[in-house]
Protein backbone atom coordinates (compact mmCIF):
# COMPACT_ATOMS: atom_id res chain seq x y z
CA UNK A 1 0.00 0.00 0.00
CA UNK A 2 0.94 3.53 -0.87
CA UNK A 3 0.05 6.25 1.47
CA UNK A 4 0.69 9.79 0.60
CA UNK A 5 0.76 12.34 3.96
CA UNK A 6 0.53 15.31 3.77
CA UNK A 7 1.87 17.90 6.60
CA UNK A 8 2.04 21.38 7.19
CA UNK A 9 5.45 21.52 9.04
CA UNK A 10 7.85 18.97 8.58
CA UNK A 11 7.50 15.85 10.92
CA UNK A 12 10.90 16.10 12.26
CA UNK A 13 12.27 16.90 15.18
CA UNK A 14 9.54 15.61 17.41
CA UNK A 15 10.00 18.27 19.92
CA UNK A 16 6.75 20.27 19.91
CA UNK A 17 3.06 19.22 19.88
CA UNK A 18 1.86 19.02 15.95
CA UNK A 19 5.64 17.56 14.71
CA UNK A 20 5.35 15.02 17.72
CA UNK A 21 2.07 13.32 16.70
CA UNK A 22 2.90 13.86 13.23
CA UNK A 23 6.40 12.17 13.45
CA UNK A 24 4.78 9.21 15.02
CA UNK A 25 2.42 9.06 12.86
CA UNK A 26 4.76 8.28 9.56
CA UNK A 27 6.93 6.36 12.21
CA UNK A 28 4.15 3.69 12.56
CA UNK A 29 2.77 4.08 8.60
CA UNK A 30 6.41 3.50 7.91
CA UNK A 31 6.25 0.18 8.80
CA UNK A 32 2.54 -0.75 7.60
CA UNK A 33 3.32 1.02 3.90
CA UNK A 34 5.52 2.47 1.48
CA UNK A 35 4.68 6.23 2.23
CA UNK A 36 5.43 9.23 0.51
CA UNK A 37 5.78 12.55 2.48
CA UNK A 38 4.96 16.02 1.11
CA UNK A 39 5.44 18.68 3.61
CA UNK A 40 5.55 22.52 3.86
CA UNK A 41 8.68 24.23 5.69
CA UNK A 42 8.92 27.25 6.94
CA UNK A 43 12.88 27.98 7.05
CA UNK A 44 16.04 27.28 6.23
CA UNK A 45 16.78 25.41 9.11
CA UNK A 46 13.68 23.42 8.95
CA UNK A 47 14.35 22.68 5.33
CA UNK A 48 17.87 21.05 6.44
CA UNK A 49 16.67 18.34 8.63
CA UNK A 50 14.83 16.50 5.56
CA UNK A 51 17.65 13.33 5.62
CA UNK A 52 16.66 12.46 9.06
CA UNK A 53 13.29 11.06 7.73
CA UNK A 54 14.79 9.29 4.66
CA UNK A 55 14.13 6.10 6.38
CA UNK A 56 10.85 6.55 7.44
CA UNK A 57 9.61 7.95 3.86
CA UNK A 58 10.06 6.57 0.24
CA UNK A 59 10.33 9.70 -0.89
CA UNK A 60 10.04 13.31 0.13
CA UNK A 61 9.28 16.80 -1.54
CA UNK A 62 9.09 19.42 0.37
CA UNK A 63 7.92 23.16 -0.42
CA UNK A 64 9.02 26.21 1.43
CA UNK A 65 6.40 28.72 2.41
CA UNK A 66 7.56 32.54 1.58
CA UNK A 67 6.57 34.31 4.52
CA UNK A 68 5.90 37.65 3.38
CA UNK A 69 4.17 37.01 0.27
CA UNK A 70 1.71 34.55 1.79
CA UNK A 71 0.74 37.29 4.25
CA UNK A 72 0.42 39.85 1.51
CA UNK A 73 -2.12 37.51 -0.38
CA UNK A 74 -3.82 36.82 2.81
CA UNK A 75 -4.13 40.56 3.57
CA UNK A 76 -5.55 40.59 -0.26
CA UNK A 77 -7.88 37.81 0.48
CA UNK A 78 -9.72 39.08 3.37
CA UNK A 79 -12.67 40.12 1.28
CA UNK A 80 -13.35 36.98 0.10
CA UNK A 81 -14.50 32.97 1.63
CA UNK A 82 -11.30 31.56 1.48
CA UNK A 83 -9.66 30.72 4.94
CA UNK A 84 -6.81 32.27 5.96
CA UNK A 85 -5.22 29.12 6.96
CA UNK A 86 -4.90 28.23 3.22
CA UNK A 87 -3.61 30.94 1.83
CA UNK A 88 -0.95 31.24 4.86
CA UNK A 89 0.15 27.19 4.22
CA UNK A 90 1.06 27.80 0.77
CA UNK A 91 3.84 27.96 -1.43
CA UNK A 92 4.49 28.28 -5.10
CA UNK A 93 5.81 25.54 -5.25
CA UNK A 94 3.37 23.05 -3.91
CA UNK A 95 1.47 21.60 -7.19
CA UNK A 96 4.76 20.80 -9.04
CA UNK A 97 5.86 18.87 -6.10
CA UNK A 98 2.78 16.86 -5.54
CA UNK A 99 2.58 16.23 -9.45
CA UNK A 100 6.11 14.35 -9.13
CA UNK A 101 4.47 12.13 -6.27
CA UNK A 102 1.59 11.02 -7.81
CA UNK A 103 3.08 10.79 -11.96
CA UNK A 104 4.47 7.73 -11.42
CA UNK A 105 1.39 6.16 -9.52
CA UNK A 106 -1.07 7.43 -7.66
CA UNK A 107 -1.32 6.75 -3.82
CA UNK A 108 -4.16 4.08 -2.15
CA UNK A 109 -4.43 6.52 0.81
CA UNK A 110 -3.89 10.28 1.38
CA UNK A 111 -3.17 11.12 5.25
CA UNK A 112 -3.63 14.94 5.52
CA UNK A 113 -2.05 16.44 8.55
CA UNK A 114 -4.72 19.15 10.02
CA UNK A 115 -7.67 21.22 7.80
CA UNK A 116 -5.04 23.33 6.48
CA UNK A 117 -3.47 20.53 4.06
CA UNK A 118 -6.53 18.84 3.58
CA UNK A 119 -6.86 21.48 0.69
CA UNK A 120 -5.12 19.75 -0.98
CA UNK A 121 -7.16 16.43 -0.92
CA UNK A 122 -10.05 17.41 -2.31
CA UNK A 123 -8.84 18.82 -5.88
CA UNK A 124 -6.86 17.32 -8.60
CA UNK A 125 -4.84 14.78 -8.78
CA UNK A 126 -5.87 13.35 -5.68
CA UNK A 127 -9.87 13.77 -5.42
CA UNK A 128 -10.68 10.52 -6.31
CA UNK A 129 -8.13 9.63 -3.90
CA UNK A 130 -9.40 7.54 -0.12
CA UNK A 131 -8.82 10.66 2.32
CA UNK A 132 -8.45 9.99 6.00
CA UNK A 133 -7.89 13.53 7.76
CA UNK A 134 -6.12 14.03 10.93
CA UNK A 135 -7.33 17.00 12.45
CA UNK A 136 -5.98 16.96 15.74
CA UNK A 137 -8.13 19.92 17.09
CA UNK A 138 -11.18 21.75 15.31
CA UNK A 139 -9.34 24.45 14.39
CA UNK A 140 -12.18 26.62 13.59
CA UNK A 141 -13.06 26.25 16.99
CA UNK A 142 -9.95 27.69 18.01
CA UNK A 143 -10.53 30.70 15.97
CA UNK A 144 -13.76 31.52 17.29
CA UNK A 145 -12.44 31.08 21.07
CA UNK A 146 -9.91 33.19 20.21
CA UNK A 147 -12.19 36.23 18.52
CA UNK A 148 -14.14 36.29 21.41
CA UNK A 149 -10.90 37.56 23.43
CA UNK A 150 -9.05 39.36 20.66
CA UNK A 151 -9.46 43.20 20.25
CA UNK A 152 -10.42 44.81 17.01
CA UNK A 153 -9.26 44.22 14.17
CA UNK A 154 -8.03 40.90 15.14
CA UNK A 155 -11.63 40.18 16.76
CA UNK A 156 -12.89 40.55 13.21
CA UNK A 157 -10.25 38.63 11.23
CA UNK A 158 -10.53 35.81 14.40
CA UNK A 159 -14.09 35.61 13.29
CA UNK A 160 -14.02 35.43 9.69
CA UNK A 161 -11.45 32.51 9.40
CA UNK A 162 -13.54 31.02 12.30
CA UNK A 163 -16.76 30.85 10.13
CA UNK A 164 -15.05 29.96 6.36
CA UNK A 165 -12.93 27.43 7.73
CA UNK A 166 -15.80 25.50 9.52
CA UNK A 167 -17.24 26.00 5.98
CA UNK A 168 -14.43 23.93 4.72
CA UNK A 169 -14.46 21.30 7.63
CA UNK A 170 -18.25 20.93 7.29
CA UNK A 171 -17.30 20.22 3.40
CA UNK A 172 -14.02 17.94 3.64
CA UNK A 173 -15.21 15.70 6.30
CA UNK A 174 -18.03 14.78 4.35
CA UNK A 175 -15.06 13.83 1.64
CA UNK A 176 -12.74 11.77 4.31
CA UNK A 177 -13.60 7.85 4.74
CA UNK A 178 -12.67 8.95 8.41
CA UNK A 179 -11.51 11.66 10.56
CA UNK A 180 -9.51 11.94 13.76
CA UNK A 181 -9.53 14.30 16.46
CA UNK A 182 -7.34 13.88 19.71
CA UNK A 183 -10.46 13.88 21.82
CA UNK A 184 -14.37 13.11 22.82
CA UNK A 185 -14.41 16.94 23.08
CA UNK A 186 -12.86 18.07 19.65
CA UNK A 187 -15.03 15.16 18.66
CA UNK A 188 -17.97 16.58 19.64
CA UNK A 189 -16.73 19.90 18.42
CA UNK A 190 -16.97 18.60 14.95
CA UNK A 191 -19.60 16.38 14.97
CA UNK A 192 -21.40 19.58 15.83
CA UNK A 193 -20.02 21.33 12.51
CA UNK A 194 -20.81 18.40 10.56
CA UNK A 195 -23.40 15.46 12.05
CA UNK A 196 -23.11 13.53 9.02
CA UNK A 197 -18.72 12.98 9.44
CA UNK A 198 -17.53 9.70 10.26
CA UNK A 199 -15.23 10.57 13.11
CA UNK A 200 -13.13 9.04 15.58
CA UNK A 201 -10.67 9.76 18.48
CA UNK A 202 -7.06 9.34 18.20
CA UNK A 203 -5.50 10.37 21.47
CA UNK A 204 -1.96 11.70 22.62
CA UNK A 205 -0.04 9.30 24.44
CA UNK A 206 3.45 9.13 25.98
CA UNK A 207 5.83 7.08 25.80
CA UNK A 208 7.12 6.62 29.30
CA UNK A 209 9.92 4.03 28.82
CA UNK A 210 11.57 6.63 26.97
CA UNK A 211 11.22 9.30 29.44
CA UNK A 212 11.39 6.89 32.59
CA UNK A 213 14.47 8.17 34.86
CA UNK A 214 17.45 5.72 34.58
CA UNK A 215 19.31 5.26 38.05
CA UNK A 216 18.53 7.58 40.86
CA UNK A 217 16.88 10.41 40.35
CA UNK A 218 17.12 13.83 42.28
CA UNK A 219 14.19 15.52 43.78
CA UNK A 220 13.85 19.07 43.54
CA UNK A 221 10.22 20.96 44.15
CA UNK A 222 10.12 22.54 40.80
CA UNK A 223 6.96 22.45 37.88
CA UNK A 224 7.67 22.75 34.62
CA UNK A 225 4.90 23.61 32.40
CA UNK A 226 6.09 23.22 28.47
CA UNK A 227 4.59 24.94 25.51
CA UNK A 228 5.24 27.44 23.09
CA UNK A 229 3.44 30.76 24.96
CA UNK A 230 2.78 33.18 21.94
CA UNK A 231 0.45 30.71 21.34
CA UNK A 232 -3.19 32.32 23.21
CA UNK A 233 -4.31 28.86 24.52
CA UNK A 234 -1.49 27.93 26.10
CA UNK A 235 -0.38 31.06 28.39
CA UNK A 236 -4.19 30.27 29.05
CA UNK A 237 -3.58 27.15 30.23
CA UNK A 238 -0.66 27.69 32.09
CA UNK A 239 -3.02 30.90 34.41
CA UNK A 240 -5.33 28.14 34.42
CA UNK A 241 -3.12 25.65 36.12
CA UNK A 242 -1.83 28.02 38.34
CA UNK A 243 -4.85 29.74 39.55
CA UNK A 244 -7.11 26.91 39.83
CA UNK A 245 -5.32 23.49 39.84
CA UNK A 246 -1.92 24.32 41.95
CA UNK A 247 -3.88 25.62 45.03
CA UNK A 248 -5.64 22.43 45.22
CA UNK A 249 -2.59 20.03 44.44
CA UNK A 250 -0.76 22.05 47.29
Amino acid sequence: MRVLFLTHRLPYPPNRGDRIRSFQLLSHLATQAEVDLLSLVHSGEEEALVPELRTLAARIEVVRVPKVRVLLKAAAALPGTVPLTHVLLDGPGIRPALERLVRPASPDVVLAYCSGMARLAVAAPLESVPLVLDMVDVDSEKWQSLSQTAHAPMRWVYAREARHLAAFERTVTDRARTTFVVNERERASMLAINPSAHVSVLSNGVDVERFRPQGTTERTPDVVFCGVFNYEPNAQAAIWLADEVWPLVR
